[in-house]
């Protein structure tokens, strides 16, 4: 894996001769998008089909990097996460549906024994599948939790819509309909922060790494470098999510059990859902290589950038000093101004680098600190405010 981060981005790849007749790996660099074509045409039936191209042009593009790329490692990490799905989704508590009036410890201690001991299990496999993606995927670390975070905000929301309306969404109930919405916006809203960092993170990626002078030249970095396929990769997976959660929670809810095909459903949709989750980390930390850029959107890329200056400007404030001037030959004195506004003098004791206000104490050797100074050029003796000119008052 650490070799194939220390590879160039997918734009940095070596052009490829145009008469060749399929894509292949150059030496050095990865695939590039614009030497994949679509399997068939849309656009010859209808123009604006277009967009159906680029999207299989790109999905085509995504599917042959992965052969590339993937390892041993990203493959076991998939076969951890679709374990901790799979064994969550076994437990005898989804069979049963639980007593939904038990919660809290004394919830758990009804759990049996087998049905306890692969909840402890998923909950393992979990932690550990997030702890691989981090290894796997460093740019991306802090968005693998978002994603999670929105995978469970619609959880909840499903479990708030069916708590008094078990037959959602064909029977409402509008007693938990409002907590329901809230959450499901949070999870719109986490995925849409996501996918305006990785954007935004991917045009300041272009700019930097790939500036030219002519615009021709950066509107084909642009195009090699398009997330027209990993957007609706990330809708296809909102929905993955959404209707898995729903069909898991409207299962248990259902006392009937009018809908068994339902359990099937939410287990097919989450094992997509957990290569949903590596595919849409994985795209992005190849499209960046292994270097050390936050994905981040661009106003937190700007307020990062205010803080760090206001930091920056602070640190200057207090280290760097205006030197005093004498009043008569405009020669440089050993006087400054503190932050406070009043004179420091440098200790005139041989030896000493100290220094303090005037007329008080050096701050290292205890000497005392005159109220005047003579100037080692012209010689002449005035009070150290003299030293100071008016406009460095504030």
């Amino acid at each position: 894996m650490s070799n194939l981060h220390q590879r160039v981005s997918m734009t940095e790849a070596p052009t490829v001769h145009e008469t060749q007749p399929k894509a292949v790996e150059d030496v050095g660099g990865l695939l590039r998008l614009s030497q994949v074509k679509p399997r068939f045409k849309a656009a010859e039936f209808h123009p604006r089909m277009q967009i159906l191209d680029d999207i299989q042009q790109e999905l085509i593009f995504h599917m042959r990097l992965l052969k590339m790329t993937w390892s041993i490692a990203h493959v076991r990490t998939l076969l951890i996460g679709l374990a901790a799905f799979i064994l969550g989704v076994l437990s005898p508590e989804t069979w049963g549906g639980g007593d939904a009036m038990t919660v809290g410890i004394p919830g758990i201690r009804q759990v049996n024994g087998g049905g306890f001991f692969l909840m402890i299990c998923s909950l393992g496999l979990w932690i550990w599948f997030m702890f691989e993606i981090w290894n796997l995927f460093p740019v991306m670390k802090g968005h693998s939790v978002s994603l999670m975070f929105a995978w469970i905000s619609v959880m909840m929301g499903m479990i708030l819509f069916h708590t008094e309306a078990p037959g959602f969404p064909f029977k409402l109930g509008g007693g938990s309909l409002l907590g329901g919405i809230v959450t499901f916006l949070v999870m719109v809203f986490v995925i849409y922060i996501f996918w305006k960092a990785v954007q935004e993170t991917r045009d300041q990626h272009v700019e930097e790494v790939h500036a030219e002078s002519d615009p021709r030249k950066m509107e084909e970095a642009m195009k090699e470098h398009s997330l027209a396929g990993w957007t609706f990769i990330l809708l296809l997976w909102g929905a993955a999510i959404t209707l898995s959660t729903w069909s898991g929670v409207h299962y248990i809810a259902d006392r009937n059990l009018t809908m068994p095909g339902l359990l099937f459903i939410h287990l097919i949709l989450g094992c997509l859902a957990v290569y949903g989750v590596m595919h849409l980390l994985w795209f992005p930390q190849l499209m960046l290589g292994a270097g050390t850029t936050k994905v981040l959107s661009r106003r937190a890329r700007e307020a990062i950038a205010d803080l760090e200056a206001q930091k920056a400007g602070m640190k200057i404030q207090k280290e760097v000093k205006t030197e005093g001037k004498c009043p008569e030959c405009d020669a440089n004195a050993p006087i400054n101004r503190s932050d406070e506004g009043e004179p420091v003098v440098d200790c005139s004791k041989e030896g000493c680098e100290g220094k303090g206000p005037a007329n008080g104490k050096c701050n290292l050797c205890k000497t005392r600190i005159p109220t005047r100074h003579t100037c080692g050029e012209c010689g002449i003796n005035a009070p150290v405010m003299d030293y100071l000119g008016d406009s460095e008052a504030w």
